[in-house]
């Protein structure tokens, strides 16, 4: 309709939507946020992913990632989305989103290989993959206990 609505409308409608479960509703709301160069921002881009997938569209979930700006496509967004398909058994998608995750340089957290490895345990498709992953864990857990300062992505992720 060509109206500018501020930051909060537009997140006030996407909750609107979200609660009625009309989901495809939200990403155009998201479409047109972005459009009024208003950012979701960090931790609502990770949680629109989640509920999203959890709404069992992980295409939706997907779509947001990509809508999000690429300095917003950060730790918590990416294991959202490895959430969302590890949830709807689809290990392999989520492996493909750690690859993404990797090409930009964003290292895993904890909460990242936990995601992981709760979904590739139940299956025997990725064995080589889940031993992998916890050594990179077993690695990751020893290096962080001496790190003093913790981002406020891996928080969302723990």
């Amino acid at each position: 309709m060509g109206i500018h609505l501020e930051k909060s409308a537009y997140l006030a409608l996407a909750g609107n939507f979200l609660r009625s479960n009309e989901l495809s509703k939200v990403i155009d709301v998201v479409k047109e946020m972005v459009k009024s160069q208003h950012s979701l921002g960090v931790y609502h881009g990770a949680m629109l992913i989640h509920m999203l997938g959890f709404g069992r569209r992980p295409s939706l979930a997907a779509e947001a990632l990509d809508l999000l700006p690429d300095d917003q496509k950060g730790l918590s967004a990416y294991t959202a989305l490895m959430d969302v398909y590890i949830s709807a058994g689809s290990p392999e998608k989520a492996m493909k989103i750690l690859g993404e995750m990797r090409e930009r340089e964003i290292m895993p957290s904890l909460g990242t290989y936990d995601v992981l490895l709760s979904g590739l345990e139940k299956t025997s498709d990725f064995q080589r993959e889940t031993s992998s992953l916890r050594k990179e864990q077993k690695s990751l857990v020893a290096s962080t206990r001496f790190r003093e300062i913790v981002h406020v992505e891996d928080k969302i992720c723990m």
